[in-house]
């Protein structure tokens, strides 16, 4: 005995609903992505300022720290006198 496959009729609509499953997104789908992007942007944002701030602090106390530095080697070379402004 051999099996005989039988398909059952599509409706008319069924067709439709595959080929426009098949097409990509729909636009509430973009929109929900680009307000979650969006969200995640703006907790972000306060974070890379913070960062930022700290990375210019680390360069402006390095920076005093070779004048510091400069100053003193200065002055043990010039008898103990600090440079004229």
């Amino acid at each position: 005995m051999s099996a005989v496959l039988v398909s059952r009729p599509r409706r008319l609509g069924e067709n439709a609903r595959l080929r426009a499953s098949r097409r990509g997104f729909t636009l509430i789908e973009l929109l929900v992505v680009i307000a979650i992007i969006s969200i995640l942007t703006g907790a972000l944002l306060p974070a890379l300022t913070m960062a930022r701030g700290k990375a210019r602090l680390a360069t402006c106390m390095s920076n005093l720290k070779q004048i510091a530095v400069g100053m003193s080697l200065y002055s043990d070379a010039a008898g103990e006198t600090l440079p004229v402004a």
